[in-house]
């Protein structure tokens, strides 16, 4: 069960962070913030979101190693 449970979060985290890369590459696409000002507004938004979602998954996948390694 909680195998599953760490395997679940370590997808999230991975989904999240490729999410938070992405934006952040944006500008190599020529998508700027001088260039498309509320569009960058909202993807920073949910930048800032996903990074808040990556620092909770992380705590809950490092509380989840802990009990599987305590189980043991």
């Amino acid at each position: 069960m909680n195998d599953q449970k760490l395997l679940r979060l370590e997808k999230r985290h991975k989904g999240l962070a490729r999410v938070t890369a992405a934006i952040n590459d944006l500008y190599i696409y020529g998508v700027y913030e001088s260039n498309y000002p509320a569009l960058m507004e909202t993807l920073n938004t949910a930048k800032d979101a996903c990074k808040e979602e990556l620092r909770d998954t992380h705590i809950e996948i490092v509380s989840t190693t802990r009990l599987l390694t305590n189980d043991k």
